[in-house]
């Protein structure tokens, strides 16, 4: 019954998942010298990522490829840039990287992101029609009052969908209420609606305060008329499973418009708490009749449940590995598919460009504002690098343990990239 449930859901996803991408011809990979070549079924070199001209002797043949089918599948394009604002944060969530000590003092863990990089990521995002922009990374971005003054180029500007994660563990006067009207999505992140485990797994984190700033921004947002889609972020591991159908149910007394579910990612040896990969298959069962009751909870009403796809795809492992008398789960999720390293570079406070928001702290930086502008890093040789390594079945950064990446075959993943260009 359990697997069914999430199998039936994991479908679900796939379903969505894979809508809308058509059909286009095939054409053959091979990878040479770090470069991803494309070729046509004929054996035709039509390109190559160094640009190289078609050879042979089928000109035509060759321009009509260039034309219609031909492109260059490690060319980025930037739908989305998160920007991490600060890297401060009034919170030490027990499984953040910022709870650990040792990361917390590197020296870049404390930082503000300057004026001049903000206003140089808004000239970026100006220049190359980038709608969606995070306002948020690891840090609070609403830390301290007066947090907005230095986001007003964004938060005046029409043609941006602005996103953020916060906390709300401060109490938020109505100049902070106002700026985050300004947002298109709100994300609030506590995992319980148990006072006791809040603390437990937020540190400092008061649920009365929470509660207090999100009854006052859904106040806000009724007295506009318009504001942004506040959603209530929740994150699962072995203490807080049995918490889940009373935190639908606290949801939809708030009215917030979803409640979004997934699991935690260990990130730091720091982190003590069990994650959902270490579940018992008692415990699995429990998770699972609390999400079918969160579910039946929220149906028909204003607020969506949202389980992530990554979320039900390791709950179908982990059943999978107990019914095969493992032990812990198999680590490495395969050859993973994401898009993020072509169309979501996140900036950390202190001006490095990582490819995704998976490979801060993790792999080296594909560039940093410093030295170089954000449009000679989206698109250079160390973020082409990371491209074609995903293209060739060997990521250099962590997708085989990232929340994001969904298992995929590589010729189905080139597929989809080269329908998303």
């Amino acid at each position: 019954m359990v697997k069914r449930f999430i199998g039936q859901l994991i479908d679900l996803g796939h379903a969505l998942i894979m809508r809308g991408l058509t059909a286009s011809p095939q054409e053959g990979f091979a990878t040479a010298s770090g470069a991803i070549r494309l070729e046509d079924e004929r054996g035709l070199d039509a390109h190559s990522c160094a640009g190289a001209a078609p050879t042979r002797n089928h000109p035509a043949e060759a321009a009509k490829i260039q034309q219609g089918i031909e492109k260059d599948l490690l060319k980025g394009r930037p739908d989305t840039v998160i920007i991490e604002v600060t890297s401060k944060c009034n919170l030490r969530c027990h499984y953040c990287p910022k709870a650990d000590p040792l990361v917390d003092s590197l020296p870049h863990v404390n930082t503000d992101m300057s004026d001049a990089m903000l206003d140089t990521l808004y000239a970026f995002c100006k220049s190359h029609g980038t709608k969606d922009v995070t306002l948020s990374g690891v840090g609070e971005t609403a830390m301290h009052a007066g947090w907005h003054r230095r986001l007003g180029k964004f938060l005046d500007d029409p043609d941006f969908k602005l996103y953020t994660v916060s906390n709300f563990a401060r109490p938020l006067d109505d100049d902070d209420l106002a700026a985050f009207l300004r947002f298109d999505t709100v994300q609030v992140s506590f995992d319980s609606s148990d006072f006791m485990m809040v603390r437990k797994l937020r540190s400092k984190a008061n649920l009365g305060i929470i509660t207090y700033n999100i009854v006052r921004l859904k106040q806000k947002i009724r007295e506009a008329g318009a504001g942004p889609s506040v959603v209530v972020n929740c994150t699962l591991l072995r203490d807080n499973i049995g918490h889940l159908a009373d935190l639908a149910r606290f949801c939809r007394e708030l009215g917030v418009d979803k409640l979004l579910v997934g699991e935690m990612m260990n990130l730091t040896a720091y982190n003590t708490f069990d994650g959902i990969e270490k579940l018992t298959s008692a415990e699995i069962r429990v998770l699972a009749d609390q999400m079918a009751s969160a579910r039946e909870v929220l149906a028909g009403t204003a607020t969506v449940f949202e389980p992530r796809d990554s979320l039900l795809d390791l709950l179908w492992r982990r059943e999978a590995d107990l019914a095969d008398g493992a032990s812990d789960r198999r680590e490495d999720r395969g050859w993973g598919s994401c898009l993020q390293p072509w169309s979501m570079p996140l900036v950390r406070s202190d001006g490095k460009v990582f490819a995704c928001c998976i490979a801060v702290d993790e792999v080296e930086p594909v560039g940093d504002l410093a030295t170089s502008s954000m449009a000679e890093i989206f698109d250079g040789t160390r973020a082409r690098a990371v491209r074609a390594d995903i293209l060739a079945g060997r990521p250099s950064v962590p997708c085989a343990t990232c929340v994001m990446a969904r298992k995929m075959p590589p010729e189905e993943f080139k597929e989809l990239v080269r329908n998303w260009l």
